[in-house]
Formats: structure tokens, sequence, C-alpha cells
């Protein structure tokens, strides 16, 4: 829910999406009507309050996956499809004044948001990346890639994954958080969403082997890959299921879920 705001505490960053809907509009009209996987949509103010709503906490649960994710400080990570920024405070937080985050997106209006934000929060350890949907122009070796609400909008999943593994240590690993194809389960579109056995087929072959599935976020599945190359014995998590063949993410209780979310 976008709350009224007063005319003399504008916003600067919602002043921004103002500028760019129209460009996004525009720029992304020929792929998101061809009809090919991953297309992506142009996004709207209504898209970008709801990304950035403080209600998105209570589910989306930001500290929690930065804890599973392992994230910790002088690590370097990518959010690949930042979007409009709203891991950055939290990765940015985690990884610390001697780690990097890079915030790398696709649609060119968006990067113009995420420069905005960065700058807003003085957020002095991350870096806004623009990519292709088949190219990623990094040479920096990273820690961990977070692809969160991102995969589906992949037009070369494996392609892509290919060039992530890549940037990656050998002993980083890959996170794929995402909304399940289940109509019970409120996020994007139905048709917008994979299954986690789709994601981690394409992963394979672009030579990820699957780590550990997580079983902590009330709307989406969480999925850790690492190189097929450094696979080894490890630890199991107390909250982690895995090489489960399916996951069913945990509804929220009655009564749990915050208005507006």
């Amino acid at each position: 829910m976008v709350s009224k705001m007063d005319p003399g505490s504008r916003n600067p960053l919602r002043t921004a999406w103002v500028v760019v809907f129209g460009l996004l509009a525009m720029s992304f009209a020929i792929s998101a009507c061809s009809g090919r996987r991953g297309a992506p949509k142009p996004a709207t103010a209504e898209t970008i309050d709801r990304q950035n709503a403080s209600t998105r906490d209570y589910w989306q649960m930001p500290t929690t996956i930065i804890d599973k994710m392992g994230v910790v400080a002088g690590m370097n990570v990518i959010d690949f499809g930042a979007g409009s920024g709203y891991m950055l405070p939290h990765l940015s937080k985690a990884v610390g004044s001697s780690g990097l985050v890079y915030a790398v997106e696709i649609q060119p209006p968006l990067i113009k948001l995420l420069e905005e934000r960065v700058r807003k929060a003085n957020l002095g350890n991350v870096r806004v990346i623009r990519s292709t949907s088949s190219d990623l122009p990094l040479s920096t070796l990273v820690d961990r890639v977070l692809l969160l609400n991102t995969y589906g909008e992949l037009e070369d999943p494996i392609g892509m994954m290919k060039a992530l593994r890549l940037r990656l240590r050998p002993t980083g690993q890959m996170v794929v958080i995402d909304y399940p194809p289940y109509e019970d389960i409120p996020g994007s579109p139905l048709d917008e969403r994979l299954s986690t056995d789709t994601v981690v087929a394409e992963a394979r072959g672009a030579g990820f082997v699957e780590h550990v599935r997580y079983k902590v976020l009330p709307r989406q599945y969480f999925v850790t890959f690492i190189n097929e190359e450094e696979v080894e014995e490890g630890d199991v998590d107390e909250d982690a299921a895995p090489g489960a063949s399916a996951v069913t993410p945990s509804v929220d209780e009655p009564g749990q879920e915050e208005p507006g979310s």
C-alpha cells in the first residue's frame, strides 16, 4: 500500500522513478512483446514501491538471507538483477568497508535508480554495473552471487550462469531465491515463475551442482549452488533440506500477514 506524502517531504528516489518510467516502457516494449522467456517487463511506480515497501522485510527476511548465504565482512558479492536496490543496504552492511557489493542490472533506466539510491544512502562499498543478457562486464572474483526474484527474467540462463560461475572464487556460491509456481503463494505473476527442478537442471548445465535448499522463507524457495569442480562433503544446516527433490515453501500462519505486503 502506498501512502500519500506531504508535498514538502518529497522522496528523491520516487521523483527519479517518475522520470524513468517512460524510458522503461519504450526500452522494453519490443522485448516484452517477443514472447521469449526472460523478456523483462517495464517497471512501474507500483512495482517499485512494492519492491521497497517496509512490510517486505516481514516475508523477504533479508537478514536471514544474508545469514544463510554466509556473507561476512570482507567478501565480494554480486546482486544480479538488483532492480531498485532493495538488498543493497543489507549486503553493504554485511560485507563492511573491506568488502564490495556489485549491483548488476540489465535495464538501463534502473541503473539510474540504483546509482541514485547508492548515492543517497552513501553506500561507499557498492558498485553499480550495467550488464547485458549474455555478458557480465566484471573481471573481479566474488564470493557470492545472489539472484533474488531475477531468475525467470534471464533470457539465456545457462549462458549467464556460466559467466557468473567464472566470476566465483573456488569456495564461492550462487544463490537463487524466487517464487514457486503455486497459485496460493503470493508474489510475481504465475506465468513468470519457474520450478526448482527447472532451476537446478539449468544450473547443472552451466557447471553448478545443487548444494543446499533452505526452507526458511515463507513465500519463496532458496537454493544454493557450488561449482561442480569444488564439490566436497560439508556440514548440513539444521534448517536445510539438502538434495530434496522438491521444496514447498511454508505459508504464513493466519494472522501473521502484514497489511499492505
